[in-house]
């Protein structure tokens, strides 16, 4: 009886220890995708998103302004009454 709760006990174990297995290399496949190996990874590409789309904000407000901006000089000389 107790041989057989030793070998349940150890089987147990042998399951517990190929979960953290499996759980450790998932974990470093997914370091690697979060921080890159040798090539950007997803925070530095979210990061240059970032700073595009910023760039676009910017770019959409100046031609705004400039299109605004022309507007009303073309009503202030009298174009377009």
């Amino acid at each position: 009886m107790a041989d057989e709760e030793e070998t349940e006990r150890r089987i147990g174990m042998t399951r517990v220890q190929d979960s953290l297995d499996r759980n450790n290399k998932l974990t470093a496949e997914m370091h690697k995708a979060i921080v890159g190996n040798g090539g950007p990874g997803i925070l530095t590409r979210l990061a240059v998103h970032g700073k595009i789309l910023a760039l676009y904000g910017t770019l959409i407000v100046l031609i705004l302004g400039g299109l605004v901006s022309l507007a009303y000089n073309i009503i202030k000389t009298g174009l377009i009454k």
